[in-house]
């Protein structure tokens, strides 16, 4: 037994539909349906819907006899003019009538890309919204391109109340004047809900973070106290929100290992460990600035060096090659003018 409506419980129903299925009258809706929103990475700033139908024995179903209607749903009115403002790069807005009722949004009319898959692909969308509700109508044409009654299915969806979404009546166009109606007298609930809460303009990551000098050097004597502020290093990103805010990280660090350490935010750089001229008179690292772009796989990064040049001191004290002393025995005629003992140091 399986749940091949997708409604949730597994019923006569189910059986209903795959022997539509097995006669040619529907698709069989393959698992699962695949949301990427602005804000998935990958998503190159647009809302994507991948669904995969199969026709009996798990064929490719003919594109010219099938289609696959995704409703875009949400209850706040709001919603409505950010999703009228949305257009698509793969599959194409319907012009459907009807009704629905309490209910903002619309429908879309996915395309098939090969291996049947039929997608919708937003161009960048203003939608920024949670819960936004997603439900799936399939419709077929028979072999000389016709539509028949029982040749579309019901929403994939729960049509078991409690339901999230009002009444909906509407009439889906198909090949010339075809049209499926899609009915629900007493409500719905959507097949999936997902968030896109990031707007296309506030999506894309266009400028590189540019730091305000072009290397960041000065001399500093060894005798400099630990906890010292070395630099303010500051870089700046023309791009808006997340992809504008940037994090400062040590990515060569060069210098022995932990004598800088940088605060990521404000990008000071402080001395955690003594300098030492005798053992490098010349510190050097590679400061990288990444902005927080939303997609992780997309966030730009400037590098810029950081060199610290030691100023030598006299801080180390004559040390004897006899730390115990120096003893010599002489005879008491020995020469005025003649050396006794030589010391090291």
């Amino acid at each position: 037994a399986m749940d091949s409506d997708l409604n949730g419980k597994i019923d006569l129903e189910d059986a209903l539909f795959l022997a539509k299925v097995n006669f040619g009258l529907l698709r069989f809706v393959s698992r699962p349906v695949v949301i990427l929103p602005v804000d998935g990475a990958g998503s190159d700033c647009r809302i994507t819907i991948n669904v995969t139908l199969y026709d009996k024995g798990d064929v490719v179903p003919d594109e010219r006899q099938t289609f696959l209607f995704v409703d875009i749903a949400h209850t706040n009115s709001s919603f409505q003019a950010e999703f009228d403002s949305t257009t698509l790069e793969t599959g194409n807005i319907p012009s459907v009538t009807g009704s629905r009722s309490g209910l903002y949004g619309g429908w879309w009319k996915a395309k098939h890309i090969g291996n049947g898959v039929y997608q919708a692909r937003t161009n960048p969308p203003p939608i920024a919204f949670k819960n936004i509700g997603l439900s799936l109508v399939v419709a077929t044409l028979d072999g000389i391109l016709n539509y028949t009654t029982g040749r579309s299915s019901p929403l994939f969806g729960s049509l078991t109340a409690p339901f999230q979404y009002a009444k909906l009546d509407n009439n889906l166009p198909l090949s010339g004047n075809q049209v499926a109606n899609v009915f629900s007298s007493n409500g719905y609930n959507p097949l999936k809900t997902f968030d896109s809460t990031i707007k296309a303009i506030d999506c894309f990551n266009n400028h590189n973070p540019v730091f305000k000098e072009n290397v960041y050097e000065d001399r500093w004597p060894e005798s400099l106290r630990v906890g010292t502020i070395l630099f303010n290093i500051s870089a700046t990103d023309a791009d808006p929100l997340a992809s504008g805010r940037i994090r400062f990280s040590i990515s060569t660090p060069t210098v022995t290992p932990g004598t800088i350490i940088i605060d990521p935010i404000t990008g000071t750089v402080t001395l955690k460990k003594s300098l030492d001229f005798e053992t490098t008179a010349r510190y050097s690292a590679v400061v990288s600035a990444i902005d927080q772009g939303p997609h992780i796989p997309g966030r730009r990064t400037t590098t810029v060096a950081v060199i610290i040049d030691v100023d030598e001191e006299n801080d180390n004290a004559p040390i004897f090659t006899e730390p115990f002393g120096y003893n010599e025995t002489i005879s008491e005629d020995h020469d005025i003018a003649t050396p006794v003992i030589t010391v090291r140091a």
